[in-house]
């Protein structure tokens, strides 16, 4: 009988410790790509960023913001750590991660839009938080969200087994990179710029049919009170932002209800703190459809259009101030 308790007891410690070798292994892999999202996760939390300018916001920060193009324009280094799916309160902790690992910006462009003035209630794309549980802002703010977000955590493989087969191709890809030195970059993100020239989905017909008589937005005190938490992050930080809308199909703005209450709420937030808004809804681009893939997403050659336009009116800012200072 003693026995048995000492070999169970044995064999138990032993499937732990492998519990945790392979979720550190997997993790280990995970954290040493260099490509795609986990790539771009990567180079923030490592510091490895570090550029002039910083975009952030959602998939329309993401998809219609290219560093390279603005780089071009400007002559200063830009990353982009937009996310798709994603509203300030999850913006938010990512953007202090960046803060907090990599040298401080010179301005930050936060990505705004109709949608922005609320809270998401579930989290889009959840499996590529798990290697980063361990920045406390990131994890406080999953859970507040998902309190699955603690197994995940604390209890090993069990977050990677949600998604095996995507995490192990992954980590894989992580050692074949630090190990072998093979990167194909050939079709990496742009500094967390994400190309996509896709067909015209039609989700914005079937939109219309449904509000014949316009969309109105949820208004949130606390999605305010997060893009304002957002700006007096970054101006503490020593940084400069402004908050930028980007174009949008302008068939589409009729069916926006309550546009005009929303960006007056942008428009007044900004004069609050002493900053700028900067609406590119109404510019040419916005009236062809070709210019986009559905009514509030450009493609991807056309971002890289938008990118300049941008990146022109970013370099006449930027010399103003600096003749001001």
């Amino acid at each position: 009988m003693k026995k048995n308790i000492i070999i169970s007891s044995i064999t138990l410690i032993l499937f732990v410790v492998l519990c945790y070798f392979f979720n550190w292994l997997i993790l280990y892999g995970i954290r040493n790509v260099k490509t795609y999202e986990f790539g771009i996760w990567n180079k923030i939390v490592n510091g490895q960023c570090n550029s002039s300018i910083l975009i952030t916001g959602s998939s329309r920060s993401a998809l219609h913001f290219s560093p390279s193009e603005i780089s071009k324009v400007t002559g200063e280094t830009v990353f982009n750590i937009g996310m798709i799916g994603s509203l300030p309160n999850v913006q938010y902790p990512r953007l202090e991660v960046y803060l907090s690992n990599n040298k401080l910006p010179k301005i930050v462009i936060q990505e705004v839009n109709i949608m922005n003035l609320c809270y998401i209630q579930t989290i889009y794309d959840e499996k590529q938080y798990l290697p980063y549980l361990d920045q406390d802002i990131i994890y406080k703010n999953l859970i507040s969200i998902d309190k699955d977000f603690v197994l995940r955590k604390y209890l090993p493989l069990y977050g990677f087994s949600l998604y095996n087969k995507y995490y192990l191709t992954n980590s894989f890809t992580g050692f074949k990179q630090q190990i072998l030195g093979k990167i194909n970059t050939n079709f990496d993100f742009d500094n967390g710029f994400q190309n996509l020239n896709l067909p015209w989905d039609g989700n914005a017909d079937e939109f219309y049919k449904k509000n014949k008589n316009g969309k109105t937005f949820p208004i949130e005190k606390r999605g305010i009170e997060k893009i304002e938490e957002i700006i007096l992050k970054v101006k503490s930080s020593g940084s400069d932002i402004i908050l930028v809308n980007t174009p949008e199909y302008y068939e589409i703005q009729p069916y926006l209800a309550n546009k005009k209450e929303i960006f007056d709420i942008y428009k007044s937030i900004a004069k609050k703190h002493n900053i700028e808004f900067w609406d590119y809804s109404d510019i040419p681009m916005s009236k062809v459809k070709e210019n986009f893939y559905n009514s509030m997403h450009l493609q991807g050659d056309s971002a890289k259009r938008f990118s300049t336009v941008f990146g022109n009116d970013l370099k006449i800012y930027l010399q103003k101030k600096d003749k001001r200072i």
